[in-house]
């Protein structure tokens, strides 16, 4: 090996039985050894003579060790691949472990003793940080940290780790089931309190119902789930028809066994009828909260028909159906509802529910529960004016 200062003598490399070859710097009596020549690597050498330490080993398949310590304490503290790749080391001289690897597009982060790292950490370029559980060999992944700052979270051995859950960004948490590759999401669930629930197959998740209080049913496939039924906390029931973001009302039902119909387009619905569970029917007609009774029918017998504005209404007219004795002879059918006398010039309606009883039934029940429905009524007014 050449020098460029004339104060260094140069050695000629020294043989060794193997083959070896040993190369010097170094004045005379102070020659240190810089370099050895062996089959496969060369080792580079660097401190003042009978203390040199090994610095670095290139090796024949272009790896390249670094080493760090005393002489014959130099321990590994790093390796260089041709590819790019390259792995850091700790621990004492012939313990040492690889606790980090580089190579293009991440780093991977390990632990435990030497031979038996196992990773724990995987760092990509692109901002994904992947963690890892599980002895050396089997190491399974469990989280999974992505740059716009969802979190996936995943259970399962080394290999079929299946996605159970994520955190998305704004308080929201996604829920999986199925194996590896076919995780499909089954439910949503919002910080505010709001939780969705998703029904098909990966890539077809289709939403299926939501609960914020209230539980609203929807139908159709991904993308365009439309809305068909919402169920409030008080038992009330409002069914829906149209497409998505075009769902009118169509009715709403009760507990008691009520039920009103509408018509008309998403967010001008008015009602039409109402269907009560004693059997009456009211028609209603005008725009959205402004429909007025028009008409009712009480158990398919009697029918009022009314007048004046929504919450003025005044029967202005009644009809009584005809019924037919055995004889054929036809006759109108006038009874109380509770005596059963015909006592059609006294009959009497219950407000609200409108059945129709006799004057002196209706003065028993007044402001009392209605002996049908029990409904609770509000007062009395006469049938036929």
């Amino acid at each position: 090996m050449c020098s460029s200062k004339r104060s260094l003598t140069v050695v000629s490399p020294v043989l060794k039985p193997d083959g070896s070859r040993f190369y010097y710097e170094g004045s005379k009596g102070h020659e240190r050894l810089v370099k050895v020549v062996l089959d496969g690597e060369t080792q580079f050498y660097e401190g003042d003579m009978d203390v040199e330490r090994m610095v670095r080993i290139e090796c024949s398949d272009r790896r390249i060790l670094y080493f760090e310590g005393d002489k014959g304490y130099e321990r590994k503290v790093r390796i260089e691949f041709q590819n790019g790749t390259i792995h850091f080391c700790k621990g004492a001289q012939g313990s040492e472990r690889i606790v980090r690897v580089k190579y293009v597009g991440g780093m991977k982060f390990y632990e435990g003793e030497s031979g038996h790292e196992h990773k724990v950490r995987l760092e990509r370029s692109n901002g994904q940080i992947l963690f890892y559980e599980g002895n050396w060999g089997h190491e399974r992944r469990v989280r999974m940290e992505f740059s716009d700052g969802q979190t996936q979270f995943y259970k399962g051995e080394k290999g079929n780790e299946r996605l159970v859950q994520t955190e998305f960004e704004k308080g929201r948490t996604g829920f999986y089931e199925g194996d590896k590759g076919n995780e499909r999401i089954v439910r949503i669930e919002i910080a505010n309190g709001q939780t969705l629930f998703y029904e098909g197959d990966k890539g077809n998740e289709r939403m299926v119902r939501t609960e914020f209080g209230s539980v609203q049913f929807y139908m159709g496939d991904k993308g365009h789930e439309r809305k068909v039924r919402t169920e409030f906390p008080d038992g009330i029931t409002q069914l829906y028809e149209g497409d998505k973001g075009h769902e009118h009302m169509v009715q709403m039902v009760y507990p008691c066994g009520q039920s009103q119909f509408y018509e008309g387009d998403k967010g001008n619905e008015r009602m039409v009828r109402t269907e009560f569970a004693s059997g009456q029917i009211q028609f209603y007609e005008g725009d959205k909260d402004n429909e007025r009774v028009v008409r009712s029918e009480i158990a398919g017998q009697y029918e009022y028909f009314y007048q004046g504005d929504k919450d003025d209404e005044r029967i202005v007219r009644t009809s009584v159906s005809t019924s037919t004795d055995n004889d054929g002879d036809g006759h109108e059918t006038c009874k109380c509802a509770v005596c059963f006398e015909d006592k059609m010039p006294t009959l009497t309606l219950l407000l609200p529910c409108c059945h129709t009883l006799c004057g002196e039934c209706a003065a028993e029940y007044q402001k009392e529960k209605c002996p049908l429905c029990r409904m609770m009524t509000c007062g009395t007014i006469r049938a036929f004016v």
